[in-house]
Order: C-alpha cells, then structure tokens, then sequence
C-alpha cells in the first residue's frame, strides 16, 4: 500500500475546516453580540428584578436587607455591609454576579435557591454590560449617592449647614427685621402678608406659645384697655410659667423622664432636680452657650461648684434596664444613647445612621460616630452626690454620728449579704462573674464601667435584703435597725449625676471584617474638622474630653450649634423651621426656605451673647407673627404653599390638654390622689394633691385624661 503524501493528508484535512470554522465563528458572534448588547431593561432586567429581588432589597417594600437596595442605579453602587453590589471596573467580579452565581465563599442571592436559568442569564448579561440604569425607568425616587468608602470628599465640605455664617448676613435682632425678611420673600412670590390677627386673638396666642397657658381674665381685660403688646410680651417672659413651657421644649429634646423606661420602668426619685435647673436656667435667661456647656461638663468646667453637677442630669436620662446581663453591651448602649442625642440634638446631624457603618447619604462616617462616643467613655453613674456644699457637710456629720450603729448593722447583715451576693452573681455570664469577683482597684477604666453597672442589681439585692432571708430572728433584728437607722436620716438632698472613672480612658474599638478592633479617639466629624478641637486638658480624677466637646460646639468657629438652636426656636413660635426638617441637616434633609434670615438671626443670636429672651421677644413682636392664623382671599397661595413655609398667614396650631385647663381640673383627677401605683417592686406614692406630682413622666404612668384626650405632638420633622 502506498503511503499518501503529506500534501494528501492536509488536502483531506482542509475540506472540513470551513463548515467547522463557520460554526465557531457563528457561535462565538452570538455569544459576544448577547454579551456586549445589555437586554432589555424595561422588558427583561427590572421585571427579574422586582420578582427576584425588590421582595428584600427595595425602598417600595421599605425592606434593605444586609443595608443593600437594588431599585436604583447608586443602590447599587453605594451597595450594603459588604460594600458595592458592581465592580465598575470589573463587572466580571461584581459581588452581584458572584452571589446570583452561588459562587463559593459568597453569600447566595437568593438565599433559598437558586435564580431560574432564564433570570440569571438576563441578569448576567446585564451586569457584564455595565448594569445601564434607564433614568425614565421610574424605578426608586429616593436619593442615593456613591459608597463614600471612609472618605470625606471636597464635595461634602460644601454642603450649605456645614458653611460658616456668610460674611455678607446682617444681624437680625428685632422684629422689623424679621418682617423684611419675610415680606421679601412673599414679594417675590407675588404675595402678601395676611391683616394683623384680632387683638384677643393674638394675646392668647402669645400667651399660649409663651407659658403654655391662656390668659386670664384680668389680664385679657386689660390688654383690650392697653394693647401694648411689646409690654404684654416683656410681662409673659418674665413670668415663672415662661421657664416651665419653655424649658419642656428643652426637656422633650434630650427625651427626659422620671423613670427608667422598658418594663420595669422605675422610678427616679431625684431626677426632678435637673428638670428644675432646666427651668430655672431658661427663667433666668441663662446663655444657651454655657447652658449647654455644663449639661455636657459642668463638673470639669467648674469642678468647685457642686450645684453645677444637677446639670450633669442629662447624661442620666437613657433608659436602664435593671435586669439587663449583658453588663457590657447595656454599658455600650447607654453611651451610645448620649451619643446620639446630643448628635442630634445640638448638631441637629443623625449621627446613630453611622454607628455600625458610614453614613449612606450624608458625609459622616462610621469613625465619627465612634470618635464623638470616646468623649463620654470615661463616665460613671452617681446617684449620691450632694447638690451644695452645705448638703455635704450635713452628710458627714450623719456619717460620723451614725458610725457605730451602721457598722454593727454591717455586722449584722454580712453573712446573708454573702448568700445574696452569690445569688445575684449566679445570673451573669462567666466573664462579668470574674469580674465581679475582681476588687474593683484591680480593673481597667473600661471594666470599671462595666463592673459599676453590674454591681447595681447586687446592691438591689442588698438593700432588700430583709426579703429574703429565712432566719426570721436575724430579719426582725436587721428591719429594726434598718428602721432606726432610718428615723436618724434626714433627707438629703443629692442628684442623679456622672463623674469620671478618673484620668485615664478606654476608647471605644471598632472592629472591621477580618481585623482586628482599633480604637477609636475622641474627635469631631471630618466633615467639620476644618473648626479644630481644643487640647483636652486631662484632670486629677477626669480625662477632661467632655469640657474640650463642649468648647467645641459652643466655639464662635461653629456655624451648625446657634444655628440649629434658632431654628428650632423659630420652629416652636411659628410650627414650622426655617429648615423644616429641624433634626436632619444632612443630604436628605430640607434646606432652609429662607437662608438669608436664618443665618441672620443666628449672627443677632451669636453677638447678642446666646441669649434665647430676646431671640424669641423679637420673633413674638413681628408683624409675621401677629397675622391672621385664617385667611381665604387667596386660594392660589394655599394651594402653592399649603404648609406655610413662607408665612404668608399667622401660625395655627392644635394647643395640648395641659394648656387648655386653668386652673386645673382638680375633681377629675382626684383618683391620683392618696394612692400608690406600683412599678416592678418599688411604690411610688403619690399621696400630695399639687399639681407636681400629677405630672411626674414616667413611661408606664400616664394622666388617665392626658392619654384619653387626643394629644398633638411636638415632634418636629
């Protein structure tokens, strides 16, 4: 046989590769032609998208599982906890896919089973093309930005509330101001102011919005005989009930109570001291600047003066659950707590949105969070403190009269406080009972704190202890110690405060996928680092961050502190802000309708020394103030403006049942009296017939008329 040549073999070979050639060819034109060209994505991708995906990740079912959206385009990039759902560099390795593809060491999307071939593959080929968003596909009205990956952008520093007071405002300090301001605005508009309100009308108005009362008779008859309303406003803030209406608008902002909140709800015997000092302080006309700064730091500010430690008070408001174990986590929560109030009520930004990650819209981070939080992590509870000095000098003199007789109490009771102690022990984990079984001096700052907060539910065991002991001989002599003991002590007069575990700190850690927890600093948000903190001055027995926060926000370099504070003045005198969305500053909220006036009235504010008086008197006495709440002559301005943003008529608002009684209903709440309502073990007794103790707050213990009548609040947006 012969062999075949070599150019046979490839003559052979060749008459297949054509038909092969086309085909391939054919194949891979397909294949490139369904990559490169995205579908469809009103037919194909956002049908797959909302029956797959919407169910738990879309603003339309208000669900963001994982802190991920899908229905937008930014959703997407901006991404959840683990970071953008699209590689735009890389679209191959977009999470997105890796999860519709269940790839191993990614968590599958869906969770239950997999996509249907036919979802997936459009789904895929529209990743790979870039995931092309349709700006009229009408999906997703709510605003989302790019993941801001721990950075502060140039952009951001631009935000209008974070610029200082523009060099050109004018200080607005009377009412004829104001009214420039307003009718400028209206003019523009083509619009007018409404006619002044009938004189009565506005007395009981003022008078209401000024004391949370109405006026008299007396005092009605003789206004309509002197209608001098800079005389009736002059009159109402000097009056006592001024500080009472007022200083609740402060007392509602910081979330104030006289219990602790959750089931138990106990009651705070001495918590009424701080609400007092609020009073008293707005009665006063204390500047809101020092105001603030000693709720923040008055016993580092003014270490001297143990008056000033009641105002500490307001680090004491967070709810406390008394049976909480978890002595770390409830410790961590009420920082936290104080942390996000005083964010938000001072800086009027929603911090707590970046206490587990950065913000999504506004230009705070996770590290900020964190690095506000370091400035309360060195506090303790105290709930002994003496209020004066004079208080503590009674004390002593008890202490060293009482000597003998408590210490043969101690004597007494240290056998069965052991039992207790062991049993209360018994109800934590492991870890907080070796650290209960530590001296307290052998502890770090941080486990000091911790140990402090546990140690409240042994001394609860201690100070009933007579309960629970079976040597019926041992209880009667205890009890009737304790009674004696009991019938020697006068009543002291001491606050619910803080102090410092002392000079040296803990920060706080926050730990990263995979890393190790790093701590954190005392530092203000990035966005606002331009405005530089004052060196902390560390004390003998106090690390001195909170004194250096509170000189921060009051410094004259803060714009976002007076500002805030006058807007929501302005909030409470006319129902609505200037910027009507008075907590939220940041991206997604309002900007102000009237720009020019608010950083006017925040300069008159500043250069008038923080004094609320004559912000709110100058506010009171405009004639946009005074207008007619009613007004009908104009249908297209109701329409255009139905909020009254741009005042075009007087305020009307809907008045409390608190303010629509006087003097008060005494027969109907006569059930009140002489009668002890129990929260968890303690009886609060509320056996006096003023009007003080009708109103104590607690959560669990309401006025049976305050609940049943329809309340407006006073939450503002």
């Amino acid at each position: 046989m012969t062999r075949p040549k070599l150019s046979d073999k490839i003559r052979v070979l060749d008459r297949s590769r054509p038909t092969r050639f086309v085909i391939v060819t054919f194949t891979l034109f397909i294949v490139c032609l369904g990559l490169a060209s995205p579908p469809d994505f009103t037919r194909e991708v956002l049908p797959t998208l909302r029956e797959h995906c919407f169910q738990c990740h879309s603003h339309e079912t208000g669900k963001n599982k994982g802190g991920l959206v899908v229905d937008s385009s930014n959703g997407l990039r901006l991404g959840g906890d683990g970071g953008p759902a699209l590689n735009t560099q890389k679209p191959e390795q977009s999470p997105l896919l890796l999860a519709i593809r269940r790839q191993e060491g990614v968590s599958a999307m869906p969770p239950a089973k997999a996509l249907p071939e036919p979802a997936r593959i459009v789904l895929e080929r529209w990743v790979l093309a870039g995931a092309p968003w349709p700006a009229e596909s009408g999906v997703s009205p709510k605003p989302t930005k790019a993941a801001r990956s721990g950075v502060i952008t140039p952009a951001d520093r631009t935000w209008w509330a974070f610029q200082p007071i523009a060099p050109t405002a004018v200080s607005v300090r009377d009412a004829q101001s104001i009214d420039l301001h307003i009718d400028s605005s209206l003019k523009a508009r083509g619009w007018n102011r409404a006619s002044p309100a009938d004189s009565a009308d506005w007395l009981r108005r003022v008078t209401y919005d000024l004391t949370g009362l109405p006026p008299t008779p007396a005092e009605a008859k003789a206004f309509a005989a002197n209608p001098d309303k800079a005389a009736a406003i002059d009159r109402l803030l000097a009056s006592p009930h001024f500080g009472e209406k007022w200083g609740r608008f402060w007392l509602d902002l910081v979330r104030y109570a006289e219990s602790d909140g959750y089931r138990a709800d106990e009651f705070r015997p001495t918590t009424w001291r701080y609400r007092d000092w609020v009073i008293a302080a707005w009665n006063s006309d204390m500047p809101y600047d020092r105001f603030l700064r000693l709720q923040l730091a008055g016993d580092e500010l003014e270490p001297n003066n143990p008056e000033y430690l009641i105002a500490l008070g307001y680090l004491r408001l967070g709810t406390y659950e008394y049976n909480q174990r978890d002595s770390t986590a409830q410790w961590n929560a009420i920082l936290e707590d104080i942390t996000d109030v005083t964010a938000d009520v001072a800086l009027g930004l929603g911090l707590a949105c970046a206490r587990c990650h950065d913000h999504k819209y506004d230009p705070l981070l996770q590290r900020d969070y964190h690095a506000l939080k370091s400035f309360f992590s060195g506090l303790v509870w105290r709930d002994d403190v003496p209020v004066s000095k004079a208080e503590a000098e009674r004390i002593l003199a008890w202490e060293k009269q009482t000597a003998q007789r408590r210490e043969q109490l101690a004597k007494l009771e240290a056998p069965h406080r052991r039992i207790a102690f062991q049993d209360a022990r018994a109800l934590f984990p492991p870890e907080l009972q070796k650290l209960l079984d530590t001296p307290r001096e052998q502890l770090s700052p941080a486990e000091k704190q911790v140990y402090d907060i546990a140690y409240r539910q042994v001394q609860y065991e201690y100070d009933h202890l007579e309960t629970r002991m079976k040597d019926a001989k041992a209880r009667e002599e205890i009890k009737k110690l304790r009674l004696e003991l009991k019938a020697e002590t006068p009543t002291f007069a001491t606050a619910q405060t803080v102090s410092e575990v002392g000079a040296t700190v803990d920060n706080p850690t926050v730990a990263k996928r995979g890393k190790k927890p790093e701590p954190i600093a005392p530092g203000v948000p990035t966005v606002l680092d331009r405005l530089g903190l004052p060196a902390i001055q560390v004390r003998a027995n106090s690390s001195g961050r909170r004194a250096a926060l509170a000189q921060w926000l009051t410094g004259p370099e803060n714009p976002l502190v007076p500002r805030v504070m006058v807007n929501r003045v302005w909030q409470r005198v006319f129902g609505k802000g200037l910027v009507a969305t008075t907590s939220d500053w940041g991206t997604l909220g309002e900007k102000p309708s009237h720009p020019e006036l608010l950083d006017g009235l925040t300069r008159g504010f500043v250069d008038g020394g923080w004094k609320l008086k004559p912000l709110i008197r100058a506010m009171v006495l405009s004639e946009t103030y005074g207008q007619s709440s009613v007004r009908l002559d104009n249908p297209a301005m109701r329409d255009a403006d139905s909020d009254n943003r741009y005042l075009w008529r007087g305020p009307s608002r809907q008045r409390k049942y608190a303010t629509l009684c006087s003097p008060p209903p005494t027969h109907l709440i006569e059930p009140w009296a002489d009668r002890a309502w129990v929260m968890r073990r303690h009886a609060a007794l509320f056996t006096s017939k003023s009007g003080a103790t009708r109103a104590t707050r607690c959560w669990l213990l309401s006025m049976p008329l305050m609940v049943c009548k329809p309340h407006p609040s006073d939450c503002p947006r």
